[in-house]
């Protein structure tokens, strides 16, 4: 009976044992299993919070994108715009161009004409100057002097008789013009004229020896007294 009893409590005792084996194997398990899960829980919030980041990043950069897209199309719609304003330019300028041709054919035209028309009367002009004292009337050609600049001639009347020996003396000295047209006489002239008219006319007899002599001395003068000034 004793015996029967011990090998009970024995056999409670090893089961015992074994279960209390199994309990802390089964702790230990359990222990390395809540570690992983709280490992497994802290890789989690961080696989999260770096979801969480790329959110914000992929938000972040989708509106970058859609910002950048914006801009393209705003600048394609203004590369168009400017596209049809130059197109237009060009056009304009096309247009202007022909219209400008055209005018500079006419004026171009107008100007050989009108060049043609002035030639024409420069030429009648100075062929009226030159032939003048042949064509007037009670005068002699040969008395005539040309000098084209600031008036055409100066007509010594009698001069052509006096070296001929016709004559013994100058009738008279006359300042000419010749005008043609509606032309008329410029400032200068019309100065030469009053002075004419107002006896404000000369004759006088200049030896070019004597002055060059005068200024010699004149020269001489002055650096004999720069000379003596600086002694």
């Amino acid at each position: 009976m004793h015996l029967i009893e011990l090998t009970l409590i024995l056999y409670s005792v090893f089961c015992t044992l074994i279960l209390f084996n199994i309990y802390i194997h089964n702790k230990a398990l359990i222990d390395t299993d809540n570690k992983r899960t709280i490992s497994l829980a802290k890789h989690q919030d961080k696989i999260t919070a770096l979801n969480n980041d790329l959110s914000l990043i992929y938000i972040a950069n989708s509106e970058a994108i859609a910002s950048l897209n914006n801009e393209v199309t705003a600048q394609k719609a203004k590369e168009h715009s400017l596209r049809l304003e130059l197109t237009e330019a060009i056009a304009t300028i096309s247009s202007v161009k022909k219209s400008h041709a055209q005018e500079l054919t006419v004026v171009a035209k107008e100007s050989r004409k009108d060049a043609i028309k002035r030639s024409r009367s420069v030429i009648r002009g100075q062929a009226s100057e030159h032939l003048a004292p042949y064509v007037l009337k009670d005068t002699n050609p040969k008395d005539y002097r040309f000098m084209g600049n600031p008036i055409d001639f100066i007509c010594f009347e009698g001069l052509s008789d006096l070296l001929d020996g016709v004559s013994n003396e100058i009738t008279s000295v006359h300042f000419i013009d010749i005008k043609t047209g509606k032309s008329s006489l410029s400032k200068s002239q019309r100065r030469i004229r009053d002075a004419i008219s107002e006896s404000r006319v000369q004759f006088s007899v200049i030896n070019l020896d004597k002055e060059l002599e005068k200024q010699n001395d004149q020269i001489e003068k002055g650096s004999e007294i720069n000379d003596i000034a600086k002694s």
